[in-house]
């Protein structure tokens, strides 16, 4: 796809740690974030694959759209949400989002 570039990026670097960093960088991400990012890549990046960061940004704009279009439950009638709740809610909703 990108030819040599990919080998000029990293250098020297075994591949094993290329791979064994790009993993670990990756690994909060759904199977399907990181397909999105892959099949966005030529488009986003048409002349140089993208760096880590770069990907990484794209897995996070898959799964804001991923979790934009997924259906939402409504909250059952007459029932609040206990605060130590919504306050557990709010923090996950927060560290999304970051």
């Amino acid at each position: 796809m990108y030819g040599n570039r990919v080998a000029t990026m990293w250098g020297d670097v075994p591949v094993a740690e290329v791979k064994g960093v790009w993993s670990n960088a990756l690994s909060g991400y759904d199977g399907a974030d990181l397909k999105a990012a892959i099949d966005t890549c030529l488009s986003a990046h048409p002349d140089y694959p993208p760096t880590l960061p770069q990907f990484r940004g794209l897995c996070t704009d898959a799964r804001r759209i991923r979790a934009a279009s997924a259906t939402k439950l409504a909250a059952p009638a007459g029932t609040p949400c206990p605060p130590e709740i919504k306050a557990q809610i709010d923090a996950t909703l927060k560290r999304m989002r970051a």
